[in-house]
């Protein structure tokens, strides 16, 4: 259960309640509540908190791995060598990923561009031949995504992307976002940002879809490789 998952995360931390509270703004007893399950924090208190503990936000609402978080690559350098066994290149789709502000996507289009990344920055299962990668424009799910930043996403594919907690592009309306989205049972989706300076959205069911679930991240910090 969530008060569980809680104690546990607070326990490895080396914090007591009343730490948690004063890092998060919160009372002692909000906390206490929160952690024998007679109360129930937002979802927004939940990613603070998942911040603040140094675990996934999906431990503490759904369990699994305390840190579930994307593998990380540099933005490669210039490299002129052909491709290896190791390396593959993964088309860029034509559009932005909003973070906080509004995504434009052309129907999944492809860009005459792509990335090379090192297939060993993604996890176990993923579809390689089902996999590209998209700009972000905006900062709400900095620091986890920054402007600028790029995600390697699988896109669904029938049953290849199933909808269980976790980072994802979606569209809402008319605009296309990358969220942290917790799906719940009426069909509705809580849209999460890391930054906590922009509110946790509902999308009604219907409102929402998922393009790909994001499966890693590339950081700039250099050059990156752009093949056409």
């Amino acid at each position: 259960m969530f008060g569980q998952r809680l104690k546990t995360a607070m326990k490895d931390a080396g914090m007591t309640q009343q730490d948690l509270a004063n890092k998060l703004g919160k009372s002692q007893s909000a906390i206490a509540g929160w952690a024998v399950n007679t109360r129930t924090p937002s979802p927004s208190d939940i990613v603070a908190m998942a911040n603040i503990l140094g675990v996934d936000a999906n431990y503490l609402l759904m369990g699994g791995a305390k840190d579930e978080s994307m593998p990380v690559m540099k933005a490669p350098m210039m490299n002129p060598k052909a491709l290896d066994s190791n390396t593959i290149r993964v088309p860029k789709i034509l559009g932005l990923a909003g973070c906080g502000a509004s995504g434009l996507l052309e129907h999944l289009k492809m860009s005459s561009d792509s990335m090379d990344i090192d297939v060993d920055m993604l996890p176990m299962g993923v579809n390689k031949k089902k996999i590209a990668s998209i700009r972000i424009v905006g900062d709400s799910m900095s620091p986890y995504l920054d402007e600028n930043d790029w995600a390697i996403i699988q896109l669904r594919n029938g049953g290849d992307v199933i909808p269980v907690n976790g980072v994802y592009l979606i569209t809402h309306g008319q605009n296309v976002h990358i969220k942290r989205c917790a799906f719940q049972a009426d069909g509705s989706c809580l849209l999460i940002s890391d930054n906590q300076i922009y509110p946790v959205e509902k999308a009604l069911e219907g409102e929402w879809d998922i393009v790909g679930k994001v499966v890693a991240l590339v950081k700039i910090g250099s050059p990156m490789l752009m093949r056409k």
